[in-house]
């Protein structure tokens, strides 16, 4: 009889635990919070344009990658990004991890300077949706053109070179006659005379100063800063008699 007794009070308390878990509509158990870190992802790989300084500039483009300990380990990931707030804007592709940076604007009275930004990558596994995430760093700066932060450049090209394109040593760089035509998503132009406005990079030479070419390898290639275009454009080379 006790025996009975404790088999019978033992079923009543399992019966009252069950009825404490949650049901779905459907029936079944409903996924429990979301868990902190992905099992068996070791990092999260960002792969893009990213600049020296760790930063992603207006138009650049990347793609997050989820790097795993092992075959085995590897899960289904939906990627998604989180900004501080409107003034930066990154959109993502929830399969692929591909990325882009399509705003990056200063607020009223705000210094150029960089914001955190969040890319998260989720997998559910067993109803439970678990999380990993990785900094991506925005630059904001201030509008330098009247397009410079409103759409993604897709095409650019230089209209006239620089009056002036050999130099001797100890020369000072004159871009003089330089013209050059940016194309944005939205079909409107901007032209940058004399990299006026104009982020250029200069291979061959740390950067465009106003100091003296002191080159030993003979020639200096020009291009735009790609922080603002992934088109590529054919440079401008100049020569430098040493």
């Amino acid at each position: 009889m006790k025996t009975r007794k404790r088999l019978f009070a033992a079923i009543l308390a399992l019966v009252m635990i069950l009825s404490t878990l949650p049901v779905s509509a459907a029936g079944e158990s409903a996924p429990s919070a979301k868990g902190a870190g992905i099992p068996g992802l070791k990092e999260i790989k960002l792969s893009s344009s990213q600049k020296p300084n760790g930063s992603y500039y207006l138009g650049d483009m990347g793609r997050a990658t989820a790097v795993w300990e092992n075959e085995a380990a590897a899960k289904d990931i939906v990627w998604s990004a989180e900004t501080p707030d409107d003034t930066v804007e990154i959109t993502i592709d929830q399969s692929s991890g591909e990325f882009t940076v399509m705003k990056a604007q200063l607020p009223p009275g705000g210094e150029e300077g960089t914001v955190p930004c969040t890319i998260k990558a989720t997998a559910r596994i067993d109803g439970t949706d678990y999380t990993e995430t990785r900094e991506l760093k925005v630059y904001r700066s201030h509008e330098l053109s009247p397009y410079r932060n409103s759409g993604i450049v897709i095409d650019r090209r230089f209209l006239t070179r620089p009056n002036k394109t050999t130099y001797e040593t100890g020369e000072y760089l004159d871009l003089t006659g330089m013209v050059i035509e940016f194309i944005y998503n939205d079909g409107k132009k901007w032209t940058s005379v004399n990299g006026a406005d104009c982020d250029l990079l200069c291979e061959g030479w740390d950067e465009i100063e106003k100091r003296p070419l002191e080159l030993t390898d003979k020639q200096l290639v020009v291009v735009p800063d790609h922080r603002f275009s992934n088109v590529y454009c054919n440079p401008i080379y100049i020569n430098i008699i040493v």
